[in-house]
């Protein structure tokens, strides 16, 4: 039953837009090299147990405990790994959090997650710990990853098996303390999540509402909030095809759009101001060229 949401989801996503998984104009990774999908599989791997190994924390100390070189072996590893297969893993990160944190030590957070992932699951196959459903749909998420890892990574592909992920791993640890812990966790951490969202809507819907009351929309590059608003740049009463070409919407235009000061202040238009003490980039500037 749990396959049904993300099944749904994938078929109701190719009736309204006409693809499954990935748009045809993006680019799948066609000249495959074992290294880049070797690392693009460990990382989405690495990734998604970042969000599931707090229901097995203490299964996991307890390991530790017991056989201490092979957690201290893991972490060797990953550091080896993360001076020497470290590369960029697209959008595979933790958003605008990503620049408060260093490339090796992510990369090596990661990596050890991955081992403790497959120590863990692997634990279980041996020990006789999962019955038949729960293996196949493990099998059926890895799978998914391995299909996964011949395209540009981001996070973002993990939300339709992220439910069933926790669904199966609440069900392997049926530990209560753990679980609201787990819930308390995931709630406070998505407080700065909010709050961003929150002040970043707030700032483009700003920039929007100058544009318009000042009617240059047409003639401004979305720039940065492009990735949040670009449904404002387009016009829908016309053929999409070509309201949506890139000449169009991002070809030369009079101002653009940006969350970094420029060198020249003066060409500054307009510019928004922001609470948000969760980011870096702040406010947001729109800019005459």
């Amino acid at each position: 039953m749990s396959l049904l949401i993300p099944l749904f989801y994938f078929f109701y996503n190719y009736y309204l837009f006409n693809f499954f998984l990935i748009p045809d104009h993006f680019k799948l990774n066609r000249s495959f090299n074992i290294k880049d999908y070797s690392v693009r599989f460990l990382s989405y791997i690495g990734f998604l147990n970042i969000f599931l190994i707090l229901l097995y924390i203490d299964i996991f100390f307890n390991s530790f405990i017991k056989n201490p070189f092979k957690i201290f072996f893991y972490i060797i590893i990953s550091i080896l790994c993360s001076y020497f297969f470290k590369q960029n893993l697209g959008e595979l990160n933790f958003g605008y959090l990503q620049v408060y944190l260093n490339p090796k030590i992510y990369f090596f957070t990661i990596t050890l997650s991955f081992f403790i992932f497959s120590d863990f699951v692997l634990t279980l196959i041996k020990n006789n710990k999962l019955n038949k459903n729960l293996l196949i749909l493990i099998a059926l998420i890895i799978f998914f990853l391995i299909v996964l890892s011949n395209f540009q990574p981001t996070q973002r592909y993990l939300l339709s098996i992220i439910t069933l992920s926790l669904f199966i791993f609440f069900i392997i640890n049926k530990t209560r303390n753990l679980i609201f812990f787990t819930i308390i966790i995931y709630s406070v951490m998505n407080i700065p999540l909010f709050v961003n969202h929150y002040y970043t809507s707030k700032n483009i819907e700003k920039i929007i509402v100058f544009l318009n009351k000042n009617n240059i929309l047409d003639d401004t590059h979305p720039g940065y909030i492009g990735q949040h608003s670009l449904n404002y740049f387009i016009d829908f009463e016309k053929d999409i095809s070509k309201s949506m070409s890139k000449e169009l919407l991002f070809g030369e235009k009079k101002y653009y759009v940006s969350d970094e000061i420029p060198a020249q202040q003066e060409t500054i238009i307009f510019s928004t101001k922001s609470n948000n003490i969760f980011k870096k980039n702040k406010n947001l500037y729109l800019i005459k060229k």
